[in-house]
């Protein structure tokens, strides 16, 4: 096709230029990779994936797919050719150019809900800066996609918005049921299989892992499985230390860092159950990914959680230790046939549905 007549997309993608991909630099690159591979896609897009100046120094992390495929930008002065017809903010970054129609990806409104207003959650400056940005994409965007409908709803409730210009594309699955070849992590961590809980993520009191330890107390099956948190450090995480030091679960309750994919993915197939009691989702990745590997899933009933594990997981209050502690005993009994149908729940989860969803976006915005 004519250069002329295609489709110019610029995709901000700061996030990628980093050697962690995590959150919205994972959406971001599993979105690039799969609408690279659909059929058509380079017949009818030139796509460039747009960074901050900024992080110049950086340059070396940057995700680069083929040759010419990356620019700088800098406020209104780079790059100097600026003929896009869509610039479709992945990262939280609006290039506020007046020409092209603005996309804007939406993901977690967490540090929004009343709820989530405890110590140490957010900073009174970051959700002042987050407002503010949210604001302007109210403002700006010609359409917005929100990763879940339970984020969506949120949104409309926080900002003045069209609900028929929010399009909800779900995500895919990141580890896909990756083959698992090796136990190096179990015997890292001297742990058997089926003997241990797994939770993935971040070590952050966001994800409401202290009243996860508490539950894992006392539900009294501290003995037969160990608890393995999987992930690494973040906000309010010595807070987590201590409370596995104060109710004495040394022994028990396993930091292991940060893990690769591989490693992921053998704790995934492993473990007896996936425990998720969180705060709020914007989406929650793990759900469907633990989901993929056969194995039983307890969430927290907020949030897009719900949503993203349909009727295929155990349900729990996570502002409640007693709702995760019986919901804890509950995941272990739960049966063949409803792991087998929470795996074939996963299976719709694509970025290949996603890429062709966000394709329709892109063309529905300049009415083609």
């Amino acid at each position: 096709m004519n250069n002329d007549i295609m489709i110019k997309l610029g995709l901000e993608a700061t996030s990628l230029c980093t050697p962690n991909r995590s959150g919205i630099a994972n959406y971001t690159y599993n979105l690039v990779d799969s609408l690279l591979n659909e059929s058509n896609f380079g017949n009818e897009f030139d796509l460039k994936l747009l960074y901050k100046l900024s992080r110049y120094k950086k340059r070396n992390y940057r995700y680069i797919p083929f040759e010419n495929s990356t620019q700088w930008h800098y406020k209104n002065i780079l790059p100097l050719n600026k003929r896009f017809d869509i610039i479709h903010a992945a990262d939280n970054i609006l290039i506020d150019w007046k020409k092209p129609k603005q996309i804007v990806t939406i993901y977690d409104l967490a540090i929004f809900k009343k709820e989530n207003n405890m110590e140490g959650y957010t900073s009174a400056e970051f959700k002042e800066k987050s407002f503010k940005y949210l604001s302007n994409v109210a403002k700006r965007a010609d359409t917005i996609i929100s990763i879940s409908e339970s984020t969506k709803k949120d949104f409309l409730e926080l900002f003045d918005y069209k609900p028929e210009n929010i399009i909800v594309t779900h995500l895919g699955l990141r580890l896909n049921n990756k083959p698992v070849e090796s136990k190096n992590v179990l015997t890292k961590l001297n742990i058997q299989p089926k003997k241990y809980f797994l939770f993935a993520g971040m070590i952050s009191i966001r994800k409401n892992l202290v009243n996860l330890i508490k539950a894992y107390k006392e539900s009294g099956l501290k003995d037969d499985f160990k608890l393995v948190l999987a992930g690494d450090a973040s906000m309010g995480h010595d807070k987590i230390v201590s409370e596995i030091e104060k109710l004495n679960l040394q022994q028990n309750v396993i930091l292991s860092g940060f893990v690769s994919d591989e490693e992921l993915a053998e704790l995934y197939l492993n473990s007896k159950a996936f425990l998720f009691p969180t705060f709020y989702e914007g989406f929650g990745f793990p759900i469907i990914e633990a989901m993929s590997y056969g194995i039983p899933v307890l969430i927290g009933d907020r949030g897009a959680a719900p949503e993203v594990a349909g009727n295929h997981a155990v349900q729990v209050n996570p502002f409640e230790v007693d709702s995760i502690s019986e919901g804890i005993k509950k995941v272990i009994t739960v049966s063949e046939t409803q792991i087998a149908a929470a795996k074939k729940h996963s299976e719709q989860f694509t970025w290949s549905r996603c890429a062709r969803q966000t394709i329709d976006v892109y063309k529905s915005v300049l009415g083609k």
